[in-house]
This record gives structure tokens, C-alpha cells and sequence, in this order.
């Protein structure tokens, strides 16, 4: 069982009419698995093999991909966002990733 944290994440998927919805779920849904975290690879930019057999190049690593022992559990793209708080929210725009 993973260890829960009662953390969620913002989750973007497609609805029936493919437009992207987000949602907050739960790490053993957005993981694809509730194993241990302690029992799982995280392989950082790499490949997602199971993908390969649909290109006809090679394919490039994957922000985030999750095994389990030599299984492949799941490929994700990780998008990190910033919320201002107290010390940045009355920054100009232009100031904005510096």
C-alpha cells in the first residue's frame, strides 16, 4: 500500500469531447498503482518502451516514468506551477520568472 498523505495533485485529462479538464486525484491513481512508493522505480527523462512500438524513430525520455521491478506502470509529463504568496504576489508580470 502506498503511503498516504492525504495529498492530491492537479490532474489534467480529456473529456468525451476532448477538451482538457482539471481535477484533483490522489498519487496511487495519478501513480497507476497503490504499491509502496519504496517499491517503485522513478526514472526521470526516460523512455517509456511500451510507446516505442507506435514510432517509427526512436522515442525521447518521458519527464516521469514509474516501474515496478521491470514493468512498466506508467509515463507522466510533470508541469510545475507557481502560486504567488505573500512575498511575490505584488510583483510586476514583468518580473515574473526571474
Amino acid at each position: 500500500m502506498a503511503i498516504h498523505t492525504n495529498t492530491s495533485a492537479v490532474y489534467l485529462c480529456t473529456n468525451q469531447e476532448l477538451q482538457v479538464e482539471a481535477r484533483e486525484e490522489g498519487f496511487d491513481f495519478i501513480f497507476g498503482t497503490d504499491v509502496a512508493n519504496n517499491e517503485l522505480s522513478f526514472l526521470f527523462e526516460s523512455k517509456f518502451e511500451p510507446y516505442q512500438e507506435y514510432s517509427r524513430t526512436d522515442i525521447k525520455g518521458i519527464d516521469l516514468v514509474l516501474k515496478l521491478g521491470d514493468s512498466f506502470i506508467r509515463a507522466l509529463e510533470v508541469k510545475l506551477t507557481v502560486i504567488p504568496d505573500n512575498t511575490t504576489a505584488n510583483d510586476r508580470e514583468s518580473d515574473w520568472g526571474t
